[in-house]
């Protein structure tokens, strides 16, 4: 028994030791983990070193070279193409604004799908080896449509001050960035994302000084994305912008363009945020187009590399504004304001960028890459540009009169009956047009038609003709001969105001008089180009037309059909020679071998609006430029599935279109600008 006891009790120690051992290396593994663990999380860092007045990316220092892109303005087809072009120019991050009003576009909508895929932007440049710089806003400007802030905050509140701690306000942002900064937070730097900063607000300094309302952005921005990432502003250069636009606790970035000293502007920096990097957050390497404005904008190339070689020798970082600019597609832009003169943004965000509005590399880009080629090395070569095809001459037929279409085109846009004058945001319209029609009664001789407060553009039709239109701040007076009786007004939104003080500007009309007296009774139409559903009313135009005739596309065929439909259209009570507001539109056939990216040209043609396959290209004004064609992608071609393409033509004043004029586009391979 005694020798069975040892044993046992031998064995028990060995069992024990045995124990003990497994538990101490379970123990050291998990000590090991834990290290592991802690250097992999100490990888995801980025911080500011003050001390050495410079970034520290994973305990290193760090300068950024960033530029600006805006990937609603920019195909989704097309995100790793320009991204990779920004890479290939020796840049490490690229910026991005977040426009609310185009992720939530009504109250009760939300879109993060196709262009609007957010997230989906962001991977895509931690793939391609970039770096993410996020700029939530609320406001962003950016030359969009009410500086991104979505028209319905206008519908029941069109006093509400935006911008500010307003109530009202504060409570529809925390309601947006409820939805939205949950979104970020996996994908900030120290989680494993790409985004090592985030904005508060946008250049507030120049609009505001309220402390209040930025550090209640501040607590909500913190609130959804931690004490870990950086959080910073920008500002114009001056003083007084740079205090105004920011906090302690938010560091203090500025942005100045080629023209501007380097050393001043970094010095006003300085008296604000004595430590830290210098940073230059909107580099002007180019500029936007306002139509009218003269010419296509242009900046210097020499300039923009000269003070771009000023701030890599100090080390400072840097985003160029824009890198990519895009389009404003589906009526997307802006306006700017000063005084009474209404400014508002073309269709085209070329921006005279590196990369132009097609993506394609410019001497701007080369001149770019060369001079940062000096301070790191370029990763890869440049990607070729994207491939571009012309598809000539398109002849367009006309369809009717815009006022006659409105059962086909628009047809539950009766949005009022009998009523008083009402908004474009009282109604519920983004973008569009509202149609505001009433009867003349008892006219027996010329009477003088007055319309007050017109934002933007009138176009009057008395009893199916036109009487010419009105833009914005122009004085209107139109003569009404006796006898006429229905008047239509038709208002175009050419862009909400975007920047400054008048950002909560409605769309439409004040009131119009006759002879002074008011006019009432008003039926109010709201005609918008929502996607799908004009898509939709688009196909029964062609359903429509298919019915009727037997389409041939022989050239001779096709004069006849013209000529047809030109002589329908004056029995309606037209003539495409009074320049009433009228529509244009043509079925041409593409195969999917031939389809790349193309540019439509309006050169001939007034102003109006374009939409091929369902997709409004944006608006054209040939007639005042500066700019000619409009972009097409290769994507928006490949919306017909079987090749077959349909262009409508919104022509508001006055077409080439007569039986001896020339009634067509062209498609072309290179945009065009005065």
């Amino acid at each position: 028994q005694s020798t069975w006891g040892a044993l046992y009790f031998s064995e028990s120690l060995n069992n024990t030791m045995l124990y003990n051992n497994i538990i101490s290396l379970w123990i050291k593994s998990l000590l090991l983990l834990s290290i592991s663990l802690t250097v992999v999380v100490g990888v995801h860092s980025f911080v500011i070193d003050y001390d050495s007045n410079t970034f520290l990316k994973d305990g290193k220092p760090f300068r950024y070279i960033s530029g600006s892109m805006h990937y609603t303005r920019i195909p989704a087809e097309y995100w790793r193409d320009r991204l990779t072009k920004l890479y290939a120019a020796g840049f490490n991050a690229v910026q991005t604004y977040v426009p609310w009003n185009h992720h939530q576009p009504h109250k009760n909508v939300l879109d993060f799908t196709g262009s609007n895929h957010l997230e989906g932007f962001i991977k895509t440049a931690q793939d391609v080896g970039l770096l993410v710089i996020l700029r939530p806003g609320p406001y962003i400007d950016a030359e969009m449509d009410m500086g991104g802030f979505p028209y319905w905050l206008l519908t029941k509140h069109p006093e509400i001050r935006l911008r500010t701690s307003d109530a009202v306000y504060l409570e529809y942002v925390t309601s947006w960035f409820n939805i939205l900064l949950p979104k970020i937070a996996p994908l900030l730097y120290h989680n494993g994302g790409p985004i090592i900063m985030v904005q508060v607000e946008n250049e507030y300094g120049s609009y505001g000084c309220d402390k209040v309302y930025l550090k209640y952005l501040t607590t909500l921005t913190r609130k959804h994305l931690g004490e870990d990432i950086v959080l910073f502003t920008t500002d114009g250069f001056s003083v007084n912008l740079i205090k105004c636009g920011t906090l302690p606790e938010l560091y203090s970035t500025i942005d100045f363009g080629t023209s501007d000293d380097v050393s001043k502007a970094f010095a006003n920096m300085r008296e604000v945020e004595p430590n830290g990097p210098l940073v230059n957050s909107e580099y002007y390497t180019g500029w936007f187009d306002y139509w009218g404005n003269g010419g296509h904008s242009r900046v210097s190339i020499a300039d923009t590399v000269r003070n771009l070689a000023a701030m890599l020798q100090i080390n400072a970082s840097v985003n160029i504004y824009m890198f990519h600019g895009g389009t404003n597609f589906e009526l997307s832009n802006g306006a700017d304001i000063s005084g009474t003169d209404y400014q508002p943004v073309t269709t085209s965000y070329d921006y005279d960028a590196p990369l132009n509005e097609a993506g394609d590399p410019t001497p701007k880009y080369y001149a770019i890459r060369n001079e940062v080629a000096k301070y790191t090395p370029l990763p890869i070569p440049v990607p070729p540009p994207t491939k571009k095809n012309s598809y000539g001459i398109i002849k367009l037929l006309p369809i009717g009169s815009l006022t006659d279409m409105l059962n086909i085109l628009w047809p539950h846009s009766r949005a009022a009956r009998n009523s008083h004058l009402r908004s474009f945001e009282e109604l519920n319209l983004n973008y569009g047009f509202l149609l505001y029609r009433t009867n003349i009664t008892n006219i027996n001789k010329k009477q003088t038609l007055t319309i007050n407060n017109l934002r933007d553009i009138a176009y009057i039709i008395i009893d199916k003709q036109s009487f010419g239109f009105s833009y914005r701040n122009k004085p209107v007076n139109i003569s009404v001969p006796a006898g006429l009786t229905r008047l239509d007004i038709l208002v175009e939104n050419m862009g909400r105001i975007c920047y400054g003080k008048a950002l909560n500007e409605g769309k439409g009309i004040g009131s119009a008089e006759l002879n002074g007296k008011p006019l009432e009774n008003w039926d109010i139409y709201r005609l918008g180009f929502e996607p799908l559903v004009f898509k939709n009313h688009i196909n029964q135009i062609i359903a429509s037309q298919a019915r009727e005739i037997s389409f041939s596309w022989s050239d001779g065929f096709l004069k006849y059909i013209a000529k047809w439909v030109f002589e329908k259209s004056i029995h309606r009570g037209y003539d495409l020679e009074t320049n009433t507001p009228f529509i244009y539109r043509n079925e041409f056939f593409i195969n999917e071998s031939d389809m790349e990216d193309t540019f439509l040209d309006m050169s001939g043609w007034n102003k109006g609006i374009a939409i091929l396959n369902g997709k409004v290209l944006g608006r054209y004004w040939s007639a005042v430029g500066p700019q000619l064609t409009l972009f097409i992608p290769k994507s928006a071609l490949q919306l017909s599935k079987s090749g077959s393409q349909v262009l409508v033509v919104i022509e508001l004043v006055g077409s080439p279109c007569s039986m001896a004029g020339s009634c067509s586009v062209a498609f072309v391979k290179a945009p065009k600008w005065m």
